[in-house]
Parts: C-alpha cells; sequence; structure tokens
C-alpha cells in the first residue's frame, strides 16, 4: 500500500502531467504485451518526475509546516532542539494535564466561567506568585503546590454569592425586605 505522501505525488503527477494523462488512457485500452509496456513506459514517467515534485512539496512545506513561519503566525512559542525534546515534552505534558485538571475544578465551581476565563484566572494567580506562566517546569511545580480544592472552593463561593445576589435583585423590594430580615433571625 502506497504511503499518503506517495499517494499524493501519483495523484499530482497523474493530475497535472499530459504524457502520463495520455500513457493512463492508453493503459486503459491497451491488453496483453502492449499494456505492460505501456504501464513500465507510466512506471519510467513517474520516476522521472519524482525529483521535480517532491522539490515543489518540499517548497510548500517551506511555506507552511516550518518552526520560523509556525513561530511567527504564532503557533509555537520557540523551536526545540531534538536533544532537548523529551525533557520539553515530558514537563509540557505534566503541566497541561496538572493545569487541565485545576481548570476542570474552577468550571465546575464557578458555572459562569468558560475555558478561557478560567486559564486567565489560573495566568493571573501564577503571577501573584511571581511565576512565569510559559515557563512549564515552573508551572508544574507551582500547580502541584497549590490547594487546587481550597482555591476552587473560594470560586465557588464568589459564584453562589454572586447568582443570590442576583437572585435577590429578581425579588420585589417588600418580599427581598422580608426574606433578608427572616434569615438575619
Amino acid at each position: 500500500m502506497r504511503s499518503v505522501c506517495c499517494t499524493a505525488y501519483w495523484f499530482h503527477v497523474h493530475r497535472h502531467d499530459q504524457r502520463v494523462q495520455e500513457l493512463d488512457a492508453k493503459i486503459a485500452e491497451a491488453e496483453g504485451a502492449d499494456k505492460k509496456s505501456l504501464e513500465q513506459e507510466l512506471k519510467a514517467r513517474e520516476r522521472n518526475l519524482l525529483p521535480l515534485y517532491t522539490s515543489i512539496a518540499v517548497g510548500f512545506a517551506d511555506l507552511h509546516d516550518r518552526t520560523g513561519r509556525m513561530k511567527a503566525k504564532g503557533v509555537i512559542r520557540d523551536d526545540v532542539a531534538w536533544k532537548n525534546s523529551r525533557r520539553f515534552f515530558f514537563w509540557r505534558v505534566r503541566r497541561r494535564v496538572l493545569q487541565d485538571f485545576f481548570i476542570k475544578m474552577l468550571r465546575t465551581a464557578d458555572q459562569r466561567m468558560d475555558h478561557a476565563a478560567a486559564v486567565a484566572q489560573v495566568e493571573k494567580w501564577a503571577e501573584e506568585s511571581s511565576i512565569d506562566f510559559n515557563n512549564d517546569e515552573k508551572m508544574a511545580a507551582w500547580l502541584e503546590a497549590q490547594d487546587m480544592s481550597q482555591r476552587a472552593d473560594c470560586c465557588k463561593i464568589a459564584f453562589l454569592r454572586a447568582h443570590v445576589e442576583a437572585t435577590l435583585k429578581e425579588l420585589p423590594e417588600e418580599e427581598r425586605r422580608s426574606l433578608l430580615s427572616s434569615l438575619a433571625s
């Protein structure tokens, strides 16, 4: 079975090269020894065109998938040297697992919070602790040291307080006073 790259190459050669298209048409009509010789000619033509299509594919990839371009577009923060890749991804995954768990707890505690708001809250707390939010190793260590349930409880209390206040504001003035006085006693 052809790989994806080879399949894409084969597709483009057969789609764009006129000689290959002519050979395909002749092969479809031919039989026996003629068909075999035409298939060999087609394979030779494909081999001759391979370097050209390879250079086009590399040029296309240079425009999209190189680290410099990806960094310029803001898709990545920096390139990772191969010798450091295991360490980098270890800390990256560790940090993201902890952070995502923390965010899930925050969003459960405060239902108004979306993912971006929860990330912003974690970033705010990290900055208050003088932790570089972009440093995976330091963030992982900081997240491990946090009492996540205590912070989530604080968020839940703030959410419930805001919810109760909003509900009280919906009550007519007389009902609100009556309810508050009965709660105070």
